[in-house]
């Protein structure tokens, strides 16, 4: 079975918003986990339904729930030497590119998790840079609030709500959380991580189907010191996704 990709899609301003898949923007790594959370917003006040000769107004709570979500990404270009932002860059351009004061509506979906809103934070941080001091490895950190649709029909082009393929489940693997807080404010913001090492030690990124023995192979590496540089259990069960350190001693 083909590995399916998370996918971030803008979706059109129209009255009826859809899916703009020619701009669609696939993943390079499929994020470990995601965050999703819910909080109660909203109150209003309404008469007394009674009439009462006080004229007293009763507060009627009445609340609504916001959505969030919060996922991390992996990007790496280190094969093909390419500025790594040229595809970062475009996650970070849809924070405004609804205009002005607005952002775009952005589709997350990742086989039968679908979540509709706006990006409300972008940040990332490039840890591994070419001898020309070219960006080729960042991992960015995204953040999202759900607006609904059919509640805010004229806001098509701000945020959709979830979709009703979202309680169809989740994919192995997704994490939920509860009462988690996202900030509202919507920045940019990029660093690049001091830690030894990172910077000038090629990394290897583990594709689905990938063991330590076929990766050390490859390399002319002995798997077992592999496993052990990279302190891997079992050498047999290498996650997708997972950074491996292939500079250890032949």
């Amino acid at each position: 079975m083909a590995l399916v990709k998370a996918k971030l899609t803008p979706m059109s301003a129209d009255t009826q918003p859809r899916p703009l898949e020619d701009q669609a923007i696939v993943v390079q790594f499929n994020p470990q986990s995601l965050a999703v959370s819910y909080a109660a917003v909203g109150t209003a006040g309404g008469r007394n339904a009674t009439g009462s000769s006080e004229g007293q107004n009763v507060a009627a709570q009445q609340t609504s729930s916001q959505g969030s979500l919060r996922f991390d990404l992996l990007f790496d270009t280190t094969q093909n030497g390419e500025d790594v932002r040229n595809t970062t860059g475009r996650i970070a351009a849809l924070l405004r590119s609804g205009g002005q004061n607005n952002s775009t509506t952005v589709r997350f979906s990742w086989g039968t998790f679908l979540f509709y809103g706006t990006i409300t934070s972008f940040n990332e941080t490039m840890d591994y840079f070419s001898d020309q001091g070219v960006p080729l490895r960042s991992s960015v950190q995204l953040s999202m609030n759900q607006v609904d649709l059919e509640r805010n029909p004229a806001s098509a082009g701000i945020g959709v709500g979830l979709s009703a393929g979202f309680s169809a489940g989740f994919s192995a693997g997704v994490g939920v959380s509860a009462g988690v807080g996202v900030s509202a404010g919507v920045g940019v913001s990029a660093g690049v991580s001091a830690s030894a090492g990172i910077g000038t030690t090629p990394l290897t990124l583990a594709q689905s189907g990938q063991s330590v023995q076929g990766l050390a192979a490859s390399a002319g590496l002995d798997w077992k010191a592999v496993a052990s540089a990279n302190n891997i259990d079992n050498p047999r069960q290498l996650q997708a996704g997972t950074v491996l350190d292939l500079n250890v001693k032949k």
